[in-house]
């Protein structure tokens, strides 16, 4: 019995001093700091600003913003496009002399069916020209009958992706941005 509780004490003991020496955090792995200050030196190719309704949340709001933000720098390379997509918050300009993506958020919640229904409009705006892109609407299916918050937000992922998958297309039958780096 010594034994073992022995050990056991030496090895809670020796517990941080494996995690710490294992190099398990991105900011000690060399290929992940590699990967991350090559992306972050590409220029920028494409701007993003989400603009969602006004509520008496803000750090809601700000969640929301990254959230859809990040969805759609996803749906985006997913469909081709490459280069670097700069999420821009409400306290940051954009650079006119790069292209800008202008989405509205107007709705991507639980509906009166129970679904997640996301609607946006989205804008253009590039040196070359300007174009309303029109209105995108998406709808998933809530997983109400699972207790499992993550299969709950991947409806919410779900949503947002099936309207993402038309704006993809949209911007490209626009021709005023090409999925190339310049």
């Amino acid at each position: 019995m010594k034994t073992s509780v022995s050990a056991l004490v030496g090895l809670l003991a020796a517990a941080p001093i494996l995690f710490l020496g294992s190099g398990c955090t991105s900011a000690t792995n060399p290929t992940t700091a590699a990967a991350h200050a090559a992306w972050a030196a590409q220029p920028v190719r494409l701007q993003v600003a989400i603009i969602v309704p006004v509520s008496m949340n803000s750090i809601r709001d700000d969640d929301v913003v990254d959230t859809f933000g990040q969805n759609v720098r996803t749906a985006l390379h997913q469909h081709g496009f490459k280069g670097r997509i700069k999420l821009l918050d409400e306290s940051q300009r954009s650079d006119p002399s790069l292209p800008l993506l202008e989405v509205n958020l107007t709705e991507w919640r639980v509906d009166i069916s129970g679904n997640v229904a996301c609607t946006f409009g989205a804008t253009l705006k590039t040196p070359s020209g300007e174009k309303g892109l029109g209105l995108f609407t998406g709808n998933s299916l809530l997983a109400w009958g699972r207790h499992d918050w993550t299969a709950r937000a991947d409806s919410f992922q779900d949503a947002a992706h099936d309207a993402l998958d038309n704006l993809a297309d949209r911007i490209e039958q626009t021709g005023l941005l090409s999925k190339a780096p310049m």
